[in-house]
C-alpha cells in the first residue's frame, strides 16, 4: 500500500521507492562548525549547510564532517573519512583549498566554504523509523543520476547495518559484481538480502 503524506511532511522530492526522495536544493548556508559544539563527534572537518529546496517553506539542514587520514606520526595523507567534504566540494564545483591549524590539523579554507553558498546539488532524503526525514549527508553534482545515488545510499546503509564504515572506494559484492553505480538491490524483497528494515 503507497504511503501518503501530508504536504508539510513531504519532501519535495521524486519518490525512489524504499522511502527514499531524491532532491536538487541550493546551499543558502555554510558554516565551518569544526570548532563549536554542533560538531559533537568532534570530527576533523566539519561543515554545516542549510539547503534550501523549492516547495519548502524552510531550509534543510546537514552537517558534513569527517577524519583525514594520517599516517602512524599523526600527519595527514589523504582525505580518509572525509571524503563526504570531498564529495560536496566536487558535487558543487568548488576546490577544496586547505590551510594549516594548530595540532597537526588542516582545515576547509574560508573562501573554499563560502564558495558553496549558491551552488546546486543534488542529495538523497530518508524516512527512519521513527517517521522523520534526513538529508543523507553526501552530495552529488546535478547531472548524478537519482538512482546512482539512490545505490550509492543503499550500499551505504548495509556496511552500516552490517558494522562497516562508510568509503568512496569502489565497493562489490561478494560475487564480484559492481555494487555501485549498477543497481545493487531491489525494494520489492527481491535480492534485499542485508536492507535495513526502514529502507524495505
Amino acid at each position: 500500500m503507497p504511503l501518503n503524506f501530508t504536504e508539510e511532511s513531504k519532501p519535495n522530492s521524486n519518490s525512489l521507492g524504499g522511502n527514499c526522495f531524491y532532491n536538487v536544493g541550493t546551499i543558502s548556508k555554510a558554516t565551518d562548525t569544526t570548532n563549536t559544539p554542533e560538531n559533537k563527534f568532534e570530527k576533523d572537518i566539519a561543515i554545516q549547510l542549510e539547503i534550501s529546496i523549492d516547495g519548502l517553506e524552510y531550509p534543510k539542514t546537514v552537517t558534513v564532517a569527517g577524519d583525514w587520514k594520517r599516517d602512524a606520526l599523526g600527519v595527514i595523507t589523504g582525505w580518509g573519512g572525509a571524503f563526504k567534504v570531498q564529495k560536496l566540494l566536487q558535487a558543487c564545483g568548488v576546490e577544496g583549498q586547505t590551510e594549516d591549524r594548530e595540532n597537526k590539523q588542516a582545515g576547509i579554507k574560508a573562501d573554499s566554504i563560502s564558495s558553496l553558498i549558491g551552488k546546486e546539488c543534488a542529495h538523497l532524503s530518508f524516512k527512519k523509523m521513527d517517521g522523520k526525514y534526513k538529508v543523507w549527508d553526501q552530495f552529488f553534482s546535478v547531472e548524478t543520476t537519482p538512482q546512482v545515488i539512490k545505490n550509492a545510499f543503499i550500499k551505504d546503509q548495509i556496511r552500516i547495518t552490517a558494522g562497516g564504515y562508510n568509503t568512496n572506494k569502489p565497493w562489490k559484492w561478494d560475487n564480484g559484481e559492481q555494487a555501485n553505480p549498477s543497481p545493487v538491490a531491489t525494494m520489492n524483497g527481491a535480492a534485499a538480502e542485508g536492507i535495513p528494515d526502514f529502507l524495505r
